[in-house]
C-alpha cells in the first residue's frame, strides 16, 4: 500500500485526528479499558472536519459504483442483503481513502489504544471495504471478521427507529463454549441465549461517527432497516500478526 506524504499533507496539513482525542491520558485510559472490557469503542467526531468531509465525499461519490449483494453467508448462516464495494475496487478509485489507510498517524493511535502492533491486512478484498445499505431489510449479519481489528467511520446513518445500528456480542467465543454451542454454526441460537442473559450490546451511531472494534473476537452485525433509509460506512481493517491465513467469508461478499 503506497503512502502519498505529499497528498496527505495536502489534503490535511493537521493531521486525520480530532484535537479531542490528542493529548488527553485520562481518556485514551478511559477508551483502553472499555475496549479491553468489551472490544468495542465509540469515537464521536474522531476525524478532523476537513478529514472527515474530504472521506464523506469519496464514499458518496463511490456509491454508484457499489456492488449489490443478496445471500446468506454459509458459514454464520446469516443473511447479507446490502451493497458493497472491496479494498482493491476502492483504492484504484479513491487515492485519498488508499492513502487514509496507509497514515501512521491513524496507525499509532489505534496501536495505543489496542496495546498491539498493528499491521496492514493483506486480502486484496478486505484490507478495507465500504458498506451501503440502502433500503427496506437491509442488513449486514452476524459475524467475525478474520482481521482483528476495524475501524468504522459513519458517513450516513439513517434514523435511530429504522434500525441499521451496531450490535455485538463480546468474548463471543468464550460464551459458546461456555454455553456449549458452536459459533460459526449456531449463530441466531447463541445470541438468543446471550440476549436472554443481557450480553448482547447495541449501540446507535450518526454521521462523523466512528468506532474501534475488536472485530475478530466480537461476533457483530448491522441490524436490519425496518424501512428505507441509508447507512454508509467506510471500514479499514487492521491486524494484530503480520501474517494470517483468510477464510472464504470475504471473498464471498466483497470478491
Amino acid at each position: 500500500m503506497r503512502h502519498d506524504a505529499g497528498l496527505m499533507q495536502k489534503i490535511w496539513p493537521a493531521g486525520i485526528i480530532s484535537d479531542r482525542y490528542q493529548g488527553k491520558p485520562a481518556l485514551q485510559r478511559q477508551l483502553r479499558t472499555s475496549f479491553r472490557n468489551t472490544g468495542y469503542v465509540k469515537l464521536p467526531k474522531f476525524l478532523t472536519s476537513d478529514a472527515f468531509r474530504a472521506v464523506s465525499s469519496e464514499v458518496t461519490r463511490l456509491h454508484s459504483a457499489r456492488v449489490r449483494k443478496d445471500f446468506v453467508m454459509r458459514d454464520f448462516n446469516t443473511d447479507r442483503k446490502m451493497s458493497v464495494l472491496s479494498g482493491k475496487d476502492v483504492v484504484r478509485q479513491s487515492e485519498v481513502i488508499a492513502n487514509l489507510y496507509a497514515c501512521q498517524e491513524l496507525r499509532d493511535w489505534i496501536t495505543s489504544l489496542t496495546g498491539t502492533d498493528i499491521h496492514t491486512v493483506l486480502h486484496d478484498d478486505e484490507f478495507l471495504v465500504v458498506n451501503f445499505l440502502d433500503g427496506e431489510r437491509d442488513t449486514h449479519g452476524w459475524h467475525l471478521d478474520d482481521p482483528r481489528y476495524a475501524l468504522i467511520i459513519i458517513v450516513e446513518s439513517p434514523a435511530t427507529h429504522i434500525g441499521g445500528c451496531i450490535e455485538y456480542v463480546p468474548d463471543w467465543k468464550r460464551l459458546a463454549f461456555e454455553e456449549g454451542f458452536e459459533p460459526h454454526q449456531h449463530v441466531e441460537h447463541g445470541v438468543e441465549i446471550c440476549k436472554r442473559k443481557g450480553k448482547l450490546l447495541s449501540d446507535t451511531l450518526k454521521s462523523s461517527d466512528c468506532y474501534l472494534l475488536d472485530a475478530g473476537e466480537v461476533l457483530h452485525r448491522v441490524s436490519p432497516m425496518s424501512a428505507d433509509g441509508s447507512r454508509k460506512a467506510l471500514n479499514l481493517a487492521f491486524d494484530d500478526r503480520r501474517y494470517r491465513v483468510y477464510g472464504e467469508t470475504a471473498t464471498r461478499l466483497y470478491a
